[in-house]
């Protein structure tokens, strides 16, 4: 059976959650009494993201500077290597904002990596957010991890092996997709309590040898 690999990006590729340290720093914190309800999935996503840009009063180069301080994990280039150099896919699902994916992806040189999410520009010294991607039946994602994972199944003439790795609430709908999961922080703990299967980690050198392990890789 062919396998696609599917990974979130913020705290997971990243070291830290961007999108939330960023709100956070030019919130002076107040973007933290959003996160019970959005947690808790009174609150959407969207209205999260939405409500924490309107706190920010912060010029571009301010932002990218608060950006650049955030770092990616240094074994993740090497599981994109590997899945290349096997024709495995690897795709980023991320209900963040493309602004600082793309910014950090270019830094560390991984241009040729597809990724989801959404959509925000700089302008007039705060964060313009769109969602340029359609849920067929979430209203909890501003883009449904799993919603995209059951699609790409879907759109296959073969069955696929499905591997995500994530870390929070919102890879809630992808986790239960996946085949196999990697779970860490908010994620991991999520699992525990529903009873979902997963394999706890903390970088990405684990997963290459536990992959490499189960001859995926």
């Amino acid at each position: 059976m062919k396998t696609a690999i599917f990974s979130d990006f913020d705290g997971t590729i990243s070291l830290k959650d961007v999108g939330y340290s960023l709100f956070h720093h030019f919130s002076n914190g107040k973007n933290d009494e959003l996160l019970p309800d959005w947690k808790s999935g009174v609150m959407s996503t969207r209205d999260c993201l939405l409500a924490e840009a309107a706190m920010v009063n912060a010029s571009p180069d301010e932002i990218y500077k608060f950006i650049d301080t955030i770092g990616i994990d240094p074994d993740f280039p090497k599981l994109l290597t590997i899945c290349q150099e096997k024709s495995i896919p690897l795709q980023i699902l991320s209900d963040g904002l493309d602004i600082y994916i793309k910014y950090l992806l270019e830094k560390a040189n991984l241009t040729n990596l597809d990724f989801l999410a959404n959509h925000a520009e700089l302008v007039n010294n705060t964060i313009e957010i769109t969602f340029d991607h359609e849920n067929k039946r979430c209203q909890r994602c501003g883009i449904c991890k799993g919603e995209i994972i059951s699609g790409f199944r879907e759109s296959k003439d073969e069955p696929y092996q499905i591997i995500f790795i994530g870390d929070g609430y919102s890879d809630i709908c992808a986790a239960k997709e996946a085949d196999i999961l990697f779970a860490k922080k908010d994620l991991k703990e999520y699992c525990i309590k529903e009873d979902i299967n997963f394999i706890s980690y903390t970088h990405f050198d684990e997963i290459v040898l536990e992959l490499k392990q189960r001859n995926i890789l």
